[in-house]
């Protein structure tokens, strides 16, 4: 079978080590203009890309994956959907399929931003994600909460996303779900809530995470339907070109 250019990046992304986060830091490193910052503490890292349009979103996702310990990883593709050659993991879509989406949306004009850490928890307990950004270098955490908002990639299933409790206005609500068709659902966690709730900005902007069609999270049955991911990217990819307004949080 023959992939367009966005199946091939996915692929590639999904494909990446998942004892290890280093090759997707450094791709988005290697993108001009991106500033990248890290401590000595394990997984406290981000990478982030300042966009050019007046009207930019921040656009965010995760490069690491709950099966971190995992060092033998394989993905093979079976009836239109991408699955573990290995039955002691998942594929790690979670968040790398979320990733694969930004490095296609780099040149878009908005913000990037890669975070690790966002499944610590599984690991160590310790909750790093974005509240390493948001404390150790709130210059950034404020020109972020000041976009006109905020869209995670790191959603489950091919037709939801979520602002969980987040205080975002109902306009900000049905902008989301008029423009992309999605049904709301409010269970889980992403950086989007640490970036939303130690608010930094006076009028920190409205933020949701969107579905990428993958499905088993966190589980060794994980998959991820590629023709429902295509889709969603190029929906995606089409609102963003759209000129966008500012949605700031109740």
């Amino acid at each position: 079978m023959i992939y367009n250019q966005n199946i091939k990046t996915l692929i590639e992304f999904l494909e990446f080590p998942l004892n290890s986060e280093r090759q997707i830091i450094d791709k988005f490193i290697s993108i001009p203009g991106s500033v990248y910052h890290t401590s000595n503490k394990p997984r406290e890292e981000f990478v982030f890309i300042r966009g050019i349009r007046p009207d930019r979103v921040t656009l965010i996702a995760h490069c690491d994956t709950v099966f971190d310990n995992i060092s033998e990883h394989q993905i093979k593709i079976e009836e239109g959907r991408i699955i573990s050659a290995n039955e002691y993991c998942g594929i790690g879509a979670d968040d790398r399929a979320g990733c694969a989406m930004l490095w296609l949306l780099r040149n878009s004009g908005h913000n990037i931003l890669i975070v690790n850490g966002e499944e610590a928890t599984h690991i160590d307990s310790e909750r790093k994600d974005s509240y390493f950004l948001i404390e150790d270098h709130p210059e950034i955490a404020k020109e972020i909460q000041e976009s006109s908002f905020m869209l995670q990639f790191d959603r489950r299933k091919c037709n939801a996303y979520t602002c969980y409790n987040l205080p975002v206005s109902s306009d900000f609500v049905n902008y989301i779900e008029n423009e992309l068709n999605l049904v709301a659902e409010y269970r889980g966690w992403t950086d989007i809530i640490a970036l939303s709730s130690k608010t930094i900005a006076e009028n920190c902007c409205c933020a949701a995470n969107l579905s990428i069609a993958y499905y088993n999270a966190h589980k060794n049955d994980e998959y991820l339907v590629i023709e429902e991911w295509n889709e969603a990217f190029e929906k995606y990819k089409k609102f963003l070109k759209k000129q966008q307004k500012r949605f700031i949080n109740n």
